[in-house]
């Protein structure tokens, strides 16, 4: 279980920072920023309600792998409001 909800956050990074670049003009949108913090926080909790202490050391590392789509958020918004207040502008990506 943990492996799949690792996998899914893995790619929801990815999708975001590389395979489609516009995505940082589509998370400065709040409802947007919002549900993908609110899922990403969801598997989180189901990652870490499927820790076992019988699992092999592998499995064990991907349940804390799963918060890193949080942590990225959270990460993202605060470098934007940064990038905002020192340059007046938001953040970009070119390809």
């Amino acid at each position: 279980m943990g492996t799949i909800i690792f996998a899914i956050s893995f790619f929801y990074i990815w999708t975001i920072v590389f395979i489609y670049p516009p995505w940082h003009k589509i998370l400065r949108k709040i409802n947007v920023y919002k549900t993908l913090l609110i899922i990403s926080i969801v598997f989180s909790v189901l990652s870490f309600l499927s820790y076992d202490s019988g699992m092999e050391k592998s499995e064990k590392d991907m349940v804390f792998a799963a918060s890193h789509l949080m942590l990225f958020l959270i990460l993202y918004k605060c470098y934007d409001n940064y990038i905002l207040k020192t340059y007046n502008r938001h953040i970009f990506f070119l390809r």
